[in-house]
């Protein structure tokens, strides 16, 4: 089977190379960064490449349907979707069928729908699925009866790829918040770690523990939270209260499933947004529990924010057949315009763009599906899983001697993973940037802990990419929220 191969199953980009924090510690760790070129070769229904001069005129096209849409966002002057109390009973996390007891019996996949205080609501905002949609019905940017079908079918693509990058559908969406520029990347190209994530999470871990008293505790699930729990201070023995130290004490306390206690001064939550949603939902059948109960404040961000489902299908053949048709030193990927499972939308050759050696580069595919058509690849078998993606390339590529199956595969499974319950955060209506910022706010021991203003001691904080105002949704933002938590504490 040759070497094995690095391929990152959960975050793999970087998004933005200039002063983004990833670079610099997968430099400090001796990674190479690869620059993922930005052309994609569109193959459409007759199994030829649409030629670049029909995308660019599809994607300007797209782009003014976007632009119409924030307009009628922002111009108020459409009352049809004014946002009213129970109108947005939305999925705001895709992974709710996975918890439900009727899903492991029957494989139903059921999604739990919630609304907000309808004080959240912007008066004017909406589903991107409805501005979007209000756009093309009003004729705006373009006539899209007029249209052909591949051109209808690569502004679907254009969707497909909007709901992969907030891994939630658009009908999930908030078009006051999703359909602006994306700026929680850094500027610059966006990249790859040639060796994967993982050798810039060792590298991290073996200088905590070369620097510092570090322990770390595997295979430890956690079922409780404490953190007021009565206890006698222990004097800082480098100062005292009144010289800027706090005491230390054995306030916090952290109970595993199997109820080994560890006695803390602090606690960082780093837990996903969809455990803190499952542990909010399922309070008195299971799920992690805070003691004291977390602040009202807290729990309303929880519930509102949305926790999308992003998944992989890696693939890897005996050749590369797709190569024979197609690759440049600017082109690794492309695009399914077919109409055939659009939701295996785009393909990337993973294998040609980290090889150190393109001549002998392995052959591995990767293609990726959000929304709900990740959480039905989640509820079906691997086979047939793996036989659609490979009638995919079969279509696409009847001319070459196609494999019937891999020789391998890896279907990732974000939604159904108890320990991560999907994959990243998204604002859908009735959420807005402000319930990050409401998020990584420290907790004391009344649970409280907004506007607090820092005057009582903290000792419950919060990481994760869901408490980044600035960069939620991004291995970056996860890391920045890490750093500013440390620096808390």
């Amino acid at each position: 089977m040759g070497e094995l191969f690095p391929v990152d199953l959960g975050a793999s980009f970087i998004h933005g190379i200039d002063d983004n924090p990833i670079s610099k510690e997968a430099k400090k760790a001796g990674s190479k960064i690869v620059v993922a070129p930005e052309n994609v070769k569109m193959i459409g229904e007759d199994k030829v490449e649409i030629s670049e001069k029909q995308s660019d005129k599809i994607r300007v096209i797209y782009g003014k349907l976007v632009a119409e849409s924030l307009k009628l966002v922002r111009s108020k002057k459409d009352n049809n979707h004014r946002c009213q109390p129970g109108s947005y009973n939305l999925i705001r996390w895709y992974a709710s069928p996975f918890c439900e007891a009727e899903y492991a019996t029957k494989k139903k996949i059921r999604y739990r729908r919630t609304d907000v205080d309808s004080k959240r609501y912007k008066e004017y905002d909406c589903t991107a699925n409805y501005a979007l949609g209000k756009a093309v019905r009003d004729g705006k940017a373009v006539k899209y009866n007029k249209l052909t079908q591949e051109d209808k079918r690569l502004i679907g693509w254009s969707i497909q790829n909007d709901e992969y990058s907030d891994n939630a559908c658009l009908t999930t969406q908030s078009a006051l918040h999703s359909m602006t520029e994306d700026n929680n990347d850094y500027s610059g190209r966006h990249a790859y770690i040639q060796q994967g994530y993982s050798r810039v999470v060792d590298n991290i871990f073996r200088n905590c523990q070369e620097h510092s008293q570090f322990e770390i505790f595997f295979n430890c699930q956690i079922k409780r939270i404490e953190y007021a729990r009565d206890g006698p201070p222990t004097r800082n023995k480098k100062g005292t209260k009144s010289k800027g130290k706090i005491f230390f004490s054995d306030t916090c306390r952290v109970i595993s499933a199997d109820n080994v206690k560890h006695d803390l001064d602090f606690v960082v939550c780093a837990l996903p947004l969809g455990v803190l949603k499952e542990s909010e939902w399922r309070k008195e059948s299971g799920g992690i529990k805070f003691e004291p109960a977390l602040s009202k404040l807290k729990i309303e961000a929880i519930n509102a924010l949305g926790f999308g489902c992003l998944n992989k299908i890696v693939l890897q053949f005996q050749n590369a057949f797709w190569r024979k048709t197609f690759l440049g030193s600017d082109t690794y990927s492309f695009g399914n315009v077919t109409g055939l499972h659009p939701q295996y939308y785009f393909f990337y050759d993973i294998g040609y763009l980290l090889a150190e050696d393109k001549n002998n580069a392995p052959a591995i595919l990767v293609t990726m599906v959000s929304g709900k058509d990740a959480v039905k690849i989640e509820a079906c078998k691997d086979r047939k899983v793996i036989l659609e993606v490979c009638e995919v390339l079969t279509f696409l590529f009847t001319e070459e001697s196609v494999p019937k199956k891999p020789i391998r595969y890896k279907i990732t499974r974000w939604g159904s993973d108890r320990f991560s319950r999907g994959s990243y955060s998204f604002l859908p209506p009735g959420s807005s940037p402000h319930d990050y910022g409401i998020l990584s706010e420290p907790s004391n021991g009344n649970g409280d802990s907004h506007n607090l203003e820092h005057k009582e001691t903290m000792r419950l904080f919060w990481a994760g990419e869901h408490t980044n105002e600035a960069h939620p949704a991004t291995a970056h933002g996860a890391m920045e929220s890490g750093v500013r938590a440390a620096e808390e504490v």
